[in-house]
């Protein structure tokens, strides 16, 4: 029924998104984490309209794999569906101070992760924020031709690959491959962004990381705000908080502009 209702009431940037989500879940390693891909993916209300279907489809596919009825935060946005075993491997927690040309969010997470006596936290938290800066760089970089753009970047291949894979499209122009960001990967990218600035700062990021970030990003903190709250942050005066269990925005007739 889902593939129906893309077929029928997608767009063209819609069904690439979709196509993009089914290789992801492909991809996955193991029979949990396809499962849980697929409760993620499951967002159509058989009961509801189709422009409300189109919606909420457009919306989820810019999410990972989520868990809306635990109550342990720590299983919302579950690791595997963000990076997979390979990608983990590749994110060095020993490099984590040496990151070319860091945001201060980043450094202050790496610095703060860095003192977690739980040896397994740390390590999550400091490949979490190493994760971060690259989602973050990638971002900053030209949406035409990101594959070329993205060489000039000091950055594990296989979390570079997969970048490409979850939010360009891959063309070919004068007989040459390219991979470009559209406008939807852009609010993909951002949704998780937020995600991982999440994880990475234990669930709660103050603010002033918030606006650094936003400076980073070339963004205004309310515009930044929005895709937290999109992924179920909580914002506070001082703070954005990840609180369980999960409650997405109801979107509207028409969606988020990307």
């Amino acid at each position: 029924e889902r593939d129906m209702l893309i077929n029928e009431f997608g767009s063209v940037k819609r069904k690439r998104s979709y196509n993009s989500a089914q290789r992801a879940r492909i991809k996955l390693e193991d029979k949990q984490q396809t499962h849980a891909l697929d409760q993620a993916m499951v967002v159509v209300d058989v009961t509801a309209t189709p422009d409300a279907n189109k919606t909420q489809l457009e919306f989820f596919s810019m999410l990972p794999k989520f868990d809306d009825q635990t109550t342990d935060r720590s299983k919302i946005y579950p690791i595997p569906g963000l990076l997979a075993n390979s990608h983990l491997s590749a994110l060095d927690p020993k490099l984590s101070s040496q990151l070319d040309n860091a945001c201060t969010t980043v450094v202050k997470l790496v610095s703060t992760a860095s003192r977690i006596k739980d040896k397994k936290i740390r390590k999550l938290r400091l490949r979490l924020s190493m994760y971060l800066h690259y989602l973050v760089t990638f971002h900053n970089i030209s949406n035409r031709n990101k594959s070329r753009a993205l060489k000039s970047v000091a950055c594990p291949t296989v979390i570079g690959e997969q970048m490409l894979e979850i939010f360009t499209d891959k063309n070919t122009f004068h007989g040459k491959i390219r991979h470009d960001q559209a406008r939807h990967h852009t609010g993909s990218l951002l949704c998780r962004i937020a995600i991982v600035a999440l994880l990475s700062s234990g669930y709660i990021l103050p603010m002033d990381l918030v606006r650094d970030l936003a400076l980073t990003l070339k963004m205004t903190e309310s515009a930044l705000a929005k895709y937290f709250r999109e992924v179920g942050g909580k914002v506070f005066k001082n703070q954005i908080e990840l609180k369980a269990p999960l409650k997405l925005p109801k979107q509207k007739r028409g969606g988020r502009r990307g």
